[in-house]
């Protein structure tokens, strides 16, 4: 991308925070982990944001964009995968690059799908989108989640999950031109 979201720790009423402010860009923070979704399915986290992306459209390349993602990676082999999806991924990973993940969880707040929603990202089949929160109703205010990371992964890819090996944040507004700050 052109411009990069900037990322920084600031105190909130004595708690420290990720602030993550996008004009007009985009870029994700990432943190390497191991997890058994099987021992370790939940997943909690909170975000707080002011405004939503007005253009934002979960259906549409130039609509990619939220004010709020949240990404969980996990460990699928391309050997558990069929032909198509291998040969999907390496045409992927060479447009790409070797960082697009073989199986992603997107938790986005978007602006008109319901929450639940669940499709595939216009980009890549392999990341699922789940809208987490909808709407401007909780604008400016912390929300906390509660999430069933392994079932949200049956659901999305079918199988059972393969182990975690990543979260993301981002807040992303490089499609839409528009800007965004959240706090997570």
């Amino acid at each position: 991308v052109e411009r990069i979201t900037r990322y920084d720790v600031v105190d909130d009423d004595g708690t420290l925070v990720l602030r993550a402010r996008s004009e007009k860009a985009a870029a994700s923070l990432r943190h390497s982990l191991y997890a058994d979704p099987k021992l370790t399915p939940i997943l909690r986290w909170r975000w707080r944001t002011e405004r939503l992306i007005q253009s934002a459209d979960l259906t549409r390349k130039n609509g990619d964009d939220y004010p709020a993602r949240l990404y969980v990676f996990f460990d699928r082999r391309t050997e558990d995968m069929t032909l198509k999806e291998r040969t999907l991924f390496r045409l992927g990973q060479a447009r790409f690059g070797d960082d697009l993940p073989s199986a992603a969880l997107c938790y986005v707040w978007d602006n008109r799908q319901p929450v639940d929603t669940l499709q595939d990202n216009v980009y890549t089949g392999f990341v699922k989108m789940i809208v987490a929160a909808s709407g401007d109703a909780e604008l400016g205010r912390w929300v906390a989640f509660r999430r069933d990371v392994a079932a949200d992964y049956r659901r999305a890819f079918g199988t059972e999950p393969p182990a975690i090996i990543g979260v993301a944040v981002s807040t992303d507004t490089d499609n839409t031109g528009e800007t965004a700050t959240t706090w997570f």
